[in-house]
């Protein structure tokens, strides 16, 4: 190998990391911003505060009331700490996962969609679509339990659940 070649060799070697580098970061604040976009936390706080009402009526069966307050507490504290959490790491989390997936430019074509009015609209009608979804999962899971129970007993014998 040529001096040449072998220079050219190390340049590229030294400035491919770099760049590299720089493109990461840009990839990062693109999406940052697509995740702010796409309301997450607004997202996150409809989803949470399904999940914290399916819970408060499971523990709420059998309690004649006597427990009301302790139960408001308990679900305050947990909204809290959950939102607080999420706030401060699924955000860059996320963010971290769309720039590991895509590239910058098509970070930057996500960020046009979601500057769109249809993307807007999207955005608008993904916690119906979220919830809509979610039920028919549930409705298949119900559907294919006969199943799961008849393949769980087969492996693990009868009573298995």
């Amino acid at each position: 190998m040529s001096k040449t070649a072998a220079r050219i060799i190390l340049a590229l070697m030294l400035i491919l990391p770099a760049t590299a580098l720089a493109e990461g970061k840009t990839r990062e604040q693109l999406a940052l911003e697509i995740v702010s976009k796409m309301k997450t936390d607004d997202q996150f706080d409809e989803m949470l505060e399904s999940i914290v009402s399916m819970q408060q009526q499971i523990l709420k069966q059998g309690d004649a009331g006597e427990n009301d307050a302790k139960m408001d507490a308990l679900v305050k504290e947990l909204n809290t700490t959950l939102k607080a959490e999420f706030s401060k790491t699924m955000k860059q989390d996320m963010a971290t996962a769309y720039a590991s997936v895509f590239t910058a430019e098509e970070l930057q074509g996500l960020l046009d969609f979601y500057d769109s009015p249809i993307g807007k609209k999207y955005v608008e009608k993904t916690p119906e679509l979220t919830k809509k979804s979610t039920e028919l999962q549930q409705k298949t899971f119900a559907k294919m339990w006969p199943k799961i129970e008849e393949i769980l007993q087969k492996y693990m014998g009868p009573g298995a659940q």
